[in-house]
């Protein structure tokens, strides 16, 4: 009769502990709250990075493209960083300037999340960088398939989705 009530007692607690265990959120949901947090974090050291630039040198450096793959970005800021904040994986940071256009991104120098291979972005990755659009400015945010993108596509699934950051420099500010 001990036996029999230890079993019962054993496959109850085997039972709850399986039931704890399981976990009901997506595949792709730690994925999309690690690139979140590496985004956001990324872009707003950046962001300070190309502020401090400014009110020291009077002046933004010009990104230089395409002598280097990322738009100049280490060896304008490196220098304030320390390091460049790392990335999601499959991504790199690109620092750029927009063309002379009629929009209202004119002119304007932007960070971009770029990614490093071709072919649609991960779900946890797009959902991941798609929430920093809650944290930024309503139009200094643009989820496109290309850096320094003027229209916004939101973050459709079939593409490689680039984020790019646009920060305003006002000389003399």
């Amino acid at each position: 009769m001990h036996s029999l009530v230890l079993t019962i007692v054993s496959i109850g607690l085997l039972a709850a502990m399986l039931a704890a265990s399981v976990s009901y959120l997506p595949y792709w949901s730690k994925d999309a709250a690690n690139t979140e947090a590496l985004v956001s974090s990324g872009f707003v050291e950046l962001e300070r990075a190309f502020e401090l630039q400014a009110s020291l040198n009077g002046d933004v450096p010009a990104p230089v493209v395409p002598s280097a793959d990322d738009g100049g970005l280490t060896s304008n800021f490196i220098s304030l960083l320390g390091f460049i904040p790392q990335p999601p994986s499959g991504y790199r940071w690109v620092y750029g300037q927009h063309i002379s256009d009629a929009s209202r991104y004119s002119d304007m120098y932007y960070f971009c999340l770029m990614p490093t291979q071709a072919g649609p972005t991960p779900k946890g990755r797009e959902l991941g960088i798609s929430r920093f659009k809650a944290q930024a400015g309503i139009d200094q945010y643009v989820l496109s398939d290309h850096c320094g993108a003027s229209v916004d596509l939101g973050s459709p699934s079939n593409i490689s989705l680039h984020a790019t950051y646009y920060v305003l420099y006002t000389p003399g500010m």
